[in-house]
């Protein structure tokens, strides 16, 4: 009669341990199906839900990777830790490099990368993130390296190659960056790669050529300042005065307070012999100037100044330009000469124009052996 109590007892252990498992299994296939669906917080919940005595690595996964969906990075990442890194499948693998990464744990993410290029060493997605591990952790050349990669590897790959053309830009190695820009181009037009090459053409003064790269920028309708400010320079580097005021006077609407903008629409306003709006700019961009371009700010004042007449003007903006580049030859030149010529100030011409011998580097231009004659015959 005992022996009989045993077995039902155990049998009924048994069943009980099936039905449990039925319904971690039914448990684990409703987390599936609400993660499918895209409904990752309804997906937690069923998972948090289940009993199974061991956790299999399957629905700590699910659990995971349904937190890193819905936004919750800390609980993935302490799900995550779950997994142990010594048996991970290639999933398990990916799944824990993209949670690092968010976490900014560049190098554990670099790792599991690394890991996962073993198995798999043309897979353009690793090779990218791999590299924007490289590039946080700022192994530039490293970084470099895998974006080519993954762009060898699919050459369609267009985030690698814009990241690349970024790169490129940002080392002012802006013939390359062109060069790639280029051609991704032919494969796919993006804004951004139009914006990018422009940049980078910009950069080496490729005026017209930097101009045809925003031109469908522009056509789209742009209130990016920075996008008119350079379009605009284009224009005027080009001689198309009437377009680059237009344009820059856009930028200068929605950013008012740059330097650089207000400097060119100054420098287009001398152009167009308005001379009171170039005044206006040029002060502006001074008292915005925060950079290494004030005395240039004040040099074109003055420029400015002397073509309009205003001569005391023109002195004392140069005079400006000197407190912030005392040591540039060419601008003690150009207060000598307001004296002598306009002001009919010889002895500051002459001292000022000693200055400049003193600190001109060329002693062969005619400029100098001007200067230095001039000077001889004043002392005699």
């Amino acid at each position: 009669m005992k022996s009989d109590c045993f077995k039902i007892l155990f049998f009924v252990a048994a069943l009980n341990s099936a039905f449990q498992y039925q319904a971690d299994a039914q448990c684990l296939i409703h987390g599936k199906e609400h993660y499918r669906s895209g409904d990752y917080l309804k997906a937690i919940e069923v998972l948090k839900s289940c009993n199974a005595e061991e956790i299999s690595s399957e629905s700590v996964e699910l659990l995971a990777s349904s937190y890193f969906l819905s936004g919750n990075l800390a609980e993935a990442g302490r799900t995550g830790i779950l997994l142990a890194d010594s048996a991970l499948t290639v999933s398990q693998l990916s799944l824990k490099a993209r949670i690092a990464f968010a976490l900014g744990d560049y190098i554990s993410s670099r790792q599991y990368y690394l890991k996962l290029l073993d198995s798999d060493s043309v897979n353009a997605g690793y090779l990218r993130q791999l590299a924007a591990c490289y590039d946080k952790l700022d192994s530039t050349e490293q970084s470099l390296s895998f974006y080519e990669k993954a762009l060898s590897a699919n050459p369609n790959d267009l985030v690698s190659g814009m990241r690349l053309v970024e790169k490129l830009i940002q080392l002012t190695r802006y013939s390359e960056a062109d060069s790639l820009a280029g051609t991704l181009l032919n494969n796919q037009e993006h804004p951004d790669l139009f914006r990018m090459r422009g940049d980078a053409l910009y950069a080496i003064k490729e005026h017209a050529e930097a101009y045809a790269c925003y031109e469908p920028l522009l056509r789209q309708g742009t209130s990016n300042p920075d996008l008119l400010r350079k379009a605009g320079i284009c224009k005027f580097m080009n001689g198309e005065t009437d377009l680059a005021v237009q344009m820059l006077s856009v930028a200068h609407l929605v950013d008012p307070e740059d330097e650089i903008t207000c400097f060119y629409l100054g420098m287009s306003y001398q152009s167009l012999k308005d001379f009171k709006a170039s005044e206006l700019f040029f002060k502006a961009a001074i008292s915005n100037g925060i950079s290494n371009n004030m005395g240039n700010y004040y040099s074109r004042l003055a420029d400015m100044y002397e073509t309009s007449g205003n001569y005391t003007g023109a002195l004392d903006a140069y005079k400006n330009a000197l407190l912030y580049s005392d040591k540039k030859p060419e601008l003690h030149h150009e207060v000598a000469r307001v004296y002598e010529v306009y002001l009919n100030d010889r002895n500051n011409a002459l001292l000022n124009y000693k200055k400049y011998l003193e600190l001109a580097g060329d002693t062969t231009t005619r400029q100098y052996r001007g200067v230095k004659g001039r000077v001889e015959n004043w002392k005699d």
